[in-house]
């Protein structure tokens, strides 16, 4: 996050582009290697590399462009380590559960930034894909594979590469929504990501429903269960176009 926040304390205030969040240009300092020969550590130059990976203590986020006409409009990815909910096997199901748990978080974060009397680029925006009634696979809610944070924060854009001791890859939840980022507000873009989406985070954490994450997982395998028995079975149904079905009031 430092570094996240040293590119946008340097940027020019009237900035559309904000080229250093996708670019991530950096130094990287790695660490001297022992030379036996001469018996004594030869220091290494710094290279130049690019990283558009930023880290939290609590997860990590990845920003990424969403059309190259707007370049103020952001897609983050969140990757949140799936220890902190406590899941071992990654679903469909268990991702749709998550995605639908962190739009109520969006909702709230979307509150704090309404003012009908300014425009969304104004105001800034979190905007994410809102499922329906169907469980369905998406790219907004997947489980991936992310590599650790190898790496100490210098000054300014500097890295201190860590290399004895690599953090091996640790299966997360992945994120994936819009941030409409507000114009010539750089201060509040810094507050949006620095205090309240890490709040954000924080609070999906805590108040993560485990009883009805673990329901729905038991219905998803249940609805595979009888769809598998229907298919080898002799026992069809059919249903008329336009019927109409009891379910709950406002439900697709």
């Amino acid at each position: 996050m430092k570094r996240f926040l040293y590119y946008l304390r340097n940027m020019d205030n009237s900035t559309t582009t904000f080229r250093e969040l996708y670019e991530g240009a950096v130094l990287l300092q790695y660490p001297p290697k022992y030379d036996p020969l001469r018996d004594e550590y030869i220091p290494y130059p710094p290279e130049e590399g690019e990283s558009n990976v930023y880290y939290t203590d609590l997860y990590s986020f990845r920003i990424e462009h969403t059309h190259k006409l707007a370049q103020d409009k952001p897609t983050v990815v969140l990757q949140i380590p799936c220890v902190h909910f406590g899941i071992c096997e990654p679903s469909d199901a268990a991702a749709d559960f998550c995605l639908r748990q962190w739009i109520r978080q969006v909702d709230r974060l979307n509150d704090e930034l309404t003012n009908h009397s300014r425009t969304e680029k104004e105001n800034g925006k979190y905007e994410i894909y809102r499922p329906a009634g169907k469980r369905i696979r998406n790219n907004a809610a997947f489980f991936a594979e992310c590599a650790g944070k190898d790496y100490e924060y210098g000054s300014g854009n500097v890295l201190l590469m860590q290399t004895d001791t690599l953090p091996p890859p640790e299966l997360c939840l992945c994120l994936r929504m819009q941030i409409q980022l507000p114009h010539k507000k750089l201060k509040k873009i810094m507050r949006m990501f620095q205090r309240d989406l890490l709040d954000a985070v924080e609070d999906f954490i805590q108040t993560f429903d485990r009883v009805g994450f673990a329901d729905a997982l038991e219905l998803a395998d249940r609805q595979t269960q009888i769809r598998r028995w229907l298919a080898d079975s002799p026992y069809c149904a059919f249903l008329a176009n336009g019927s109409v079905f009891p379910r709950k009031s406002g439900t697709d």
